[in-house]
């Protein structure tokens, strides 16, 4: 988590001092090639992310 920047607080019509969250995701088919990549800007108090995966 970050603050946003002026632009990112207008963009996504923040209330003043509400942090964003960046998430970066890549893709991968079943051999584990990349097919997609996201950057993805996010409102912190909006959000709950919960992801489960096999390490």
């Amino acid at each position: 988590m970050r603050m946003p920047t002026p632009e990112e607080t207008e963009e996504l019509t923040l209330a003043a001092g509400t942090p964003v969250l960046e998430v970066a995701r890549t893709a991968l088919t079943a051999d584990h090639r990349p097919v997609e990549f996201n950057e993805i800007t996010m409102d912190g108090s909006a959000y709950v992310l919960q992801y489960d995966f096999d390490a």
